[in-house]
């Protein structure tokens, strides 16, 4: 590794560290232990309720995330875990000693944190998932870990436990629920007091993006406000080809030329834009071609939309919406678009017909609000 790259990664965690703080407005916890619940024992075909297996890796770029100290990141799932409400999560958090752990660059950093949260979690019966976040340090990508829990009284909840370094150790509590956005600016808060006589906990950091694993990348859903569903109410499944490559603007052409996603037909009860969306990704990753689920919302509109992107190695990101329209068409429904926030999102066929123009059910909603993808 090169000096500079030393510097970069020793700034960063240095970063990490100073940035501990606390909230002495917030409140303590209820006093309840939860019940430890025994790992039930190995079943190799199990799968959990999203796709998880006993044993699971976090994987990053082709390959896996690790430990300060080389381990390969390894998720202990319970196969009796269950989502739990927010009452007994914070008094599970009040007794983990995970945020005790003194933070390491070398013995002990953040992936470690989320490591051992989720296994413990896992064990006392708390059904945990791990959460990689995406930050854009001055145009270069530095991914992050933390914890997510399906609280049933309060949807999803994101919890960093990061812990403590030598200027802020002894008894407190490092728990810290996050609200993580994309484009925004990462900030976290303290669940319960403590007495570092830190005010804050943040990056300046813009987070550019969210995934959640609650089983294993080759199988992942989309998480938004919940988990994307199809018109049929089934959770939106995004199957993932490990050995899927970035294609160039020409062969993805040549795959959606061929692949027959934009032939069905739009019925709100059958197959809506989320089903497209999830088709056309799952039929890439098949064809070896890597791609992103793409969720958008609309300026004054409550209901969003689905669509797709890919990486293309020579013209860059390329978004293609595939939504049909509620007739057969002559021409092919693959379009290309340009989402860009607060600009108008306006489809273009990428294969037109002469003389003929295929529409497709939300082609023309309005300006973009929000833009959400998904690897």
């Amino acid at each position: 590794m090169s000096i500079s790259k030393v510097t970069v990664a020793l700034l960063l965690d240095i970063i990490l560290i100073s940035c501990l703080a606390c909230n002495s407005t917030t409140t303590q916890a209820p006093t309840i232990t939860p019940t430890a619940t025994p790992v039930a024992t190995s079943t190799a075909n199990w799968v959990g309720p999203n796709g998880e297996k006993q044993v699971e890796y976090v994987p990053q770029n082709g390959g896996y995330r690790y430990g300060a100290d080389g381990h390969r990141i390894e998720l202990i799932n319970n196969l009796s875990a269950h989502d739990t409400d927010w009452q007994t999560l914070q008094a599970f958090l009040q007794v983990d000693q995970t945020d005790m752990n003194l933070y390491n660059v070398s013995t002990f950093a953040y992936t470690d944190y989320a490591e051992m949260l989720h296994n413990n979690a896992e064990t006392a019966g708390i059904r945990a998932a791990v959460v990689s976040v995406e930050f854009n340090n001055s145009g270069r990508p530095w991914w992050y870990l933390l914890n997510a829990f399906n609280v049933s009284d309060r949807g999803l909840i994101y919890i960093d436990d990061a812990g403590v370094d030598q200027y802020c150790g002894g008894a407190n509590y490092n728990d810290k629920i996050v609200d993580p956005q994309l484009n925004q600016p990462y900030h976290a808060h303290y669940l319960f007091t403590n007495v570092c006589f830190y005010l804050n906990y943040s990056y300046s950091y813009i987070v550019r993006n969210i995934s959640v694993q609650w089983g294993e990348a080759e199988c992942e859903y989309v998480p938004i406000g919940g988990y994307e569903s199809g018109a049929d109410g089934h959770l939106i499944k995004l199957i993932n080809n490990p050995q899927a490559n970035d294609p160039t603007w020409q062969e993805l052409k040549n795959f959606l030329e061929q692949d027959e996603t934009d032939t069905y037909l739009y019925s709100t009860s059958t197959f809506v834009c989320a089903d497209f969306a999830e088709m056309l990704h799952n039929n890439a990753e098949a064809a070896g071609i890597r791609a992103a689920f793409v969720a958008i919302g609309f300026v004054n509109q409550d209901t969003g939309h689905a669509l797709n992107a890919f990486n293309t190695s020579d013209v860059g990101l390329v978004y293609i919406d595939d939504t049909g329209g509620y007739s057969h068409q002559p021409c092919s429904g693959d379009k290309k678009v340009d989402v860009e926030l607060g600009e108008e999102y306006n489809p273009i066929a990428i294969f037109p017909c002469e003389g003929v123009s295929f529409t497709s059910i939300l082609d023309s909603w309005g300006n973009v609000s929000r833009c959400y993808i998904l690897w």
